[in-house]
């Protein structure tokens, strides 16, 4: 069957977005993806090693980066929630990126999370007086750099792989997420003990240069919007029956819903390193290991979003994410001294999470507007993200401070809930799901 493509506009959307019109059949075989395609992919999951481990090697640990730092642990959250705001760059970076090669706005993130790296280990030799400054600046390019990598990351999908299995693909993207995890925390957890809070840094430092080599080879002269615009379904894919999309979010909706979403997250992941050692007693090293748990669940996610999504549809899949993120945030207040109810808790909150926001980032990469366009969109979904970031390091001290991981998972709750309830408000009825089927 020819594949055809339908446009959904709503007032208040940033974008048109393109829904493959449904089939009742779901045997047609999804579209490959290309040998471009795969390679640049593959680049891609390397480099967010680097990228994200910048991001996320700290939480874990940021008790003990504090004490390192000579600073509270209150301190040390502003910090983190003033790197989330570094992506409030994204709107800005879209109208820059759009113009210029993908592939060295990619590089160039990656160039920047080593940047920054070494400066915070670089501030172990100073003056305690400066230490902080130091520091505080190397968040702030690993902030940046996100950004920097990740707006023309989505752009070069957008553009470069077709919409039917589009959720597939930032699906694979997303496996840098979660390696980022398991190749940086555990590692990171021994180093500490034997070498230091700093050592972490200098070790994703390393993984950033083995990045920026992986990127240029995999991304060899491709331009975001050289070979295609993979915003409309090509003629002769077998795309109709596998995006059963009954309703699309606004651009509205999903920023708003996206900053809800990520401030929910970022409410629990802030402290519970934390909450791991207080409340369990478990040492550096042990919080670093366990942290595989974070990695399994996260890959649990990243394989439900490439096996299923492009078949059940995005919006089913959302919202099921966010019903069991609800969940996970409730059972966190209830499980008292028990510790493989915590892992539970946890495993579901980080399966849940990471099918929410790529399904999002999926909605957003949805547009047959001219890539310019998408990236704005693209970059304001990113500002939304940060702003979620950000107020959920500022809460989340506090909250544990005021009533323990309960009125942390309670708060995280209740956004995950308003979260919900925007996006769906916020969405409106494709021409599949007007016709009931």
């Amino acid at each position: 069957m020819r594949a055809r493509g339908e446009l959904l506009s709503a007032p208040g959307c940033a974008a048109a977005v393109a829904v493959p019109a449904p089939d009742a059949s779901w045997r047609h075989p999804l579209p490959r993806l290309d040998a471009v395609a795969v390679r640049g992919l593959a680049g891609i999951v390397v480099a967010r090693l680097a990228v994200n481990g910048g991001i996320r090697v700290v939480y874990p640990f940021l008790a003990v980066i504090a004490r390192g730092v000579g600073v509270s642990f209150e301190v040390i959250a502003f910090m983190v929630a003033s790197r989330s705001l570094a992506g409030l760059v994204g709107p800005v970076l879209s109208r820059v990126t759009s113009a210029r090669r993908q592939r060295d706005a990619m590089v160039l993130g990656v160039v920047v999370v080593a940047a920054g790296c070494l400066l915070v280990a670089a501030s172990a030799g100073v003056p305690a007086s400066v230490r902080p400054l130091m520091v505080g600046a190397g968040f702030m390019a690993t902030g940046l750099a996100r950004p920097l990598f990740e707006l023309p990351m989505q752009t070069w999908v957008s553009a470069n792989v077709p919409v039917a299995v589009r959720g597939r693909a930032l699906g694979l993207t997303e496996l840098g997420w979660a390696l980022s995890l398991a190749v940086t925390v555990p590692l990171a957890g021994l180093l500490i003990e034997t070498a230091g809070w700093r050592s972490p840094f200098l070790l994703v430092a390393g993984l950033a240069v083995v990045g920026a080599v992986a990127l240029a080879a995999g991304l060899r002269g491709e331009d975001a919007g050289g070979r295609r615009e993979a915003g409309v379904v090509p003629p002769g894919t077998q795309a109709d029956g596998h995006a059963r999309t009954r309703r699309v979010p606004t651009g509205v909706a999903l920023c708003v819903g996206a900053a809800l979403a990520v401030a929910a997250g970022e409410s629990v992941l802030i402290v519970y390193g934390r909450w791991l050692s207080a409340d369990f007693g478990l040492s550096v090293a042990q919080i670093g290991v366990s942290t595989l748990v974070i990695v399994a669940a996260e890959l649990c996610g990243e394989g439900l979003m490439v096996v299923v999504s492009d078949r059940l549809g995005l919006c089913r899949t959302l919202f099921s994410a966010l019903a069991v993120s609800l969940t996970a945030y409730a059972l966190i207040g209830l499980v008292g001294s028990r510790v493989v109810l915590a892992y539970v808790a946890i495993g579901m909150l980080f399966v849940a999470f990471e099918v929410t926001i790529v399904v999002l980032i999926a909605f957003a990469s949805l547009t047959v507007v001219a890539g310019p366009e998408r990236s704005r969109l693209l970059g304001g979904l990113m500002a939304a993200i940060a702003c979620g970031n950000a107020a959920g390091a500022v809460v989340a001290p506090v909250a544990y401070a005021g009533g323990g991981i309960a009125l942390a998972g309670g708060i995280a709750a209740a956004a995950a809930g308003l979260a919900t309830v925007v996006l769906w408000l916020g969405s409106r009825p494709t021409a599949a799901g007007a016709r009931g089927r």
